[in-house]
């Protein structure tokens, strides 16, 4: 878990294309129970759009962020 919340450290090619495949996959399974649980709760179509487009959004980019610190760090560039 560590992976995705400090960026100390190093890894390897294959460790951050796992990284970011989990990312993807996180964000769409992410949007879809937003839109679900929003429908699920009443909330208006248009609530549901900015909860979904927005927070999901922040947590990719937060870890694909740390992951490419982490990469730079690998190939002996600074984060």
């Amino acid at each position: 878990m560590l992976l995705f919340l400090s960026p100390r450290g190093k890894i390897s090619r294959a460790t951050f294309w796992k990284g970011n495949l989990f990312w993807f996959i996180f964000f769409i399974v992410f949007a879809i129970c937003i839109e679900i649980g929003g429908e699920a709760f009443g909330l208006s179509k248009d609530k549901i759009l900015t909860i979904t487009s927005i927070y999901p959004v922040l947590l990719y980019w937060y870890g694909a962020t740390i992951l490419t610190i982490k990469r730079l760090h690998d190939i002996n560039w600074s984060g």
